[in-house]
């Protein structure tokens, strides 16, 4: 249930990223979604002592994912 809610949610912040009128609010919204799905990942993985390390946080292969145009901060 979680992977299938937290695939639905990255697709949404795909969409809404690629799109070049994305309201403020939405993406506050989504940003919000995003950081809430992470914290319970973060959980679920160091409740059963899968936590990351530093490394495996980083960037790979210098990809940072999609930039925002500075407009959609208002």
């Amino acid at each position: 249930m979680q992977l299938s809610l937290a695939a639905d949610l990255v697709a949404h912040a795909l969409e809404a990223l690629s799109a070049e009128g994305a309201e403020p609010e939405e993406l506050r919204r989504l940003t919000a979604d995003l950081t809430d799905a992470l914290k319970e990942a973060l959980r679920g993985a160091t409740s059963r002592g899968h936590s990351l390390s530093a490394a495996d946080v980083g960037t790979r292969d210098g990809n940072e994912g999609p930039r925002l145009l500075a407009a959609a901060f208002g």
